[in-house]
């Protein structure tokens, strides 16, 4: 899966800087199309393990992944969620949840709370909860997104079912629970 993914990047970047410097020489940097474009040449890079290349990119990007600045929603969370994996690879798992915090605002702003990106995010929050230790509030919102997706997914579901086995790790790492 992971061959696949690299060749999927090495693409993915060939028709992105074929096509990134004649769009933001006509649309302009903040355009979307160009945005577009440079989120996917960050991506790209990202899926390939340049990740010095592709930090310079999301560099960039970073500050125009903001709700409000004319970027669409979908595009700002997608920004952010490559920004996450590189935060993950380098093990700075606290820049990670401030950005996680960035979007979970957004896509509760945007979708509300039983929206399953919504859940996704807050999902992922816990996950980083629980690698920067702080387990109790890691259980805690596991347990609650646990119970949003019985509701909005049913329990039979298998990011439910996900949810319950985190939920178990986590009270297998603490005594008392």
């Amino acid at each position: 899966m992971e061959l696949e993914y690299c060749e999927a990047g090495e693409n993915v970047l060939k028709i992105a800087e074929a096509s990134l410097e004649s769009i933001e020489r006509i649309f302009g940097a903040s355009h979307e199309s160009t945005i577009s474009l440079k989120y996917s040449k960050a991506w790209a890079l990202s899926e390939m393990n340049k990740n010095e290349e592709a930090w310079t990119v999301l560099n960039e990007l970073r500050p125009l992944a903001k709700l409000g600045n004319g970027i669409p929603c979908g595009l700002t969370v997608m920004i952010l969620y490559v920004v996450c994996t590189q935060l993950d690879r380098q093990g700075d798992f606290k820049a990670k949840l401030e950005v996680i915090e960035d979007i979970e605002a957004i896509q509760v702003k945007k979708h509300g709370l039983q929206h399953q990106a919504t859940l996704h995010t807050l999902h992922r929050k816990a996950i980083t909860l629980f690698e920067l230790g702080k387990l109790n509030e890691s259980l805690k919102l596991f347990r609650r997104v646990y119970k949003l997706r019985k509701q909005v997914l049913g329990p039979d579901h298998v990011f439910t079912k996900l949810t319950k086995n985190y939920i178990d790790q986590v009270v297998n790492c603490k005594p008392g629970f």
